[in-house]
């Protein structure tokens, strides 16, 4: 088949998998064979002849554990949370990827943060209308949750002026560097659980549909089928330019690639479970969620006597407050204390892969340390 013929086929490739460990594989193997190489505005990418559509069986097995791809926990985990709070804000998340502000057109704030947009771009909050439609009716088929803004938005900036924003195909357009990928999300309830699909004009392999969109549109399926009342469903990610950068994962590497996320899918190796997200009321979560990113932001700023928090969700408790007790220690390079810090995790998922994690710096440092890094 000619790479034409290949090109205008009428096929769309599903990944149907359990979780994104399998995701990871299946698609590595797929793409070497589907694909044609084509130049990008970050280098060169391996693009998929057709969209790829990724359906996660259980969605809330979000975490990658794979050493060679070795993906950031902290930085999946926190970025997840610092939408779920509608933020755009770059100091947050570059506390825990220091290159991520590179993305931002002002060093300040994010033009195309998920969250912000799901929380306060459009003049209202989304995640609200949405959950009460499907309280108020469970078989509506209108709850669209969008990113992309095609038209200028209005925001007031004081009580006397207002800000207008021009439209996002605009922005880019204009060179901006963050229009969102991920364009809007569809949900429904079936069997009394959410369904949720995320339509994606354009998705990275590894840095995007199995690195960070897997864990923050998990999450955002997670909050919402709680607060609605109901199960957390399926999730299909509808990758319309579904692509690999091959400058920094080279193409003959996707067969290790895919291997190493085989063999290390602790979900079934070890039978990891899932920490819940929220067991109260919605709003005590996100009462918990502002107190718990105030206190994020500044532990470990030279205030060495502030006091942890008390949550009433145990997520914040047991999970969230030591991973970042755990990363704050990690940038000291305090990495014993880092590790014993992740035994405290309760999520074991996430106490895996951060301990993992922790490791791999942790050896790191001490090849350089005796001189042996190679």
């Amino acid at each position: 088949m000619s790479t034409y013929e290949a090109r205008h086929r009428p096929f769309t490739q599903n990944i149907s998998v359990r979780n994104v460990n399998d995701a990871l594989e299946h698609a590595l193997r797929y793409l070497p064979y589907n694909s044609e190489a084509s130049g990008s505005r970050a280098g060169r990418v391996m693009v998929s002849h057709t969209p790829v559509i990724t359906c996660y069986a259980n969605p809330c097995e979000r975490v990658l554990f794979s050493p060679m791809r070795d993906a950031n926990p902290f930085f999946h985990f926190m970025e997840s949370l610092w939408m779920l709070a509608g933020r755009d804000d770059v100091a947050y998340p570059v506390l825990f990827n220091s290159t991520f502000g590179q993305f931002s057109d002002d060093g300040e704030r994010f033009w195309g943060a998920y969250g912000f947009r799901w929380r306060k771009w459009f003049g209202y909050d989304q995640l609200n209308l949405i959950i009460e439609e499907l309280k108020r009716d469970p078989t509506s088929r209108r709850c669209v949750l969008s990113m992309w803004s095609p038209g200028y938005i209005v925001f007031p900036d004081s009580d006397t002026t207002v800000n207008m924003v021009q439209p996002d195909l605009m922005q880019a357009l204009g060179g901006g560097k963050d229009v969102p990928c991920n364009t809007n999300v569809f949900f429904r309830v079936v069997d009394d659980s959410l369904d949720m699909m995320v339509n994606c004009r354009s998705n990275d392999v590894f840095w995007g549909a199995y690195g960070a969109n897997a864990v923050h549109f998990s999450f955002l399926l997670e909050y919402l089928a709680s607060a609605i009342g109901c199960k957390v469903g399926r999730y299909w990610q509808n990758s319309f330019n579904f692509h690999a950068y091959v400058d920094k994962f080279p193409e003959d590497k996707f067969n290790a690639y895919s291997n190493d996320a085989r063999a290390h899918n602790l979900y079934e190796t070890e039978q990891l479970k899932p920490f819940p997200l929220m067991v109260g009321p919605r709003e005590d979560w996100d009462l918990d969620l502002c107190v718990f990113m105030r206190w994020s932001e500044v532990v470990g700023m030279g205030d060495d006597t502030m006091a942890i928090p008390q949550f009433d969700e145990p997520f914040f408790n047991d999970v969230a407050v030591p991973m970042r007790l755990a990363w704050m220690n990690h940038k000291q390079k305090d990495y014993a204390s880092a590790d014993s810090l992740c035994n405290l995790i309760a999520a074991e998922d996430w106490r895996a892969a951060c301990k993992a994690w922790i490791t791999r710096r942790w050896q790191r440092h001490a090849r350089k340390v005796d001189g042996n890094d190679q």
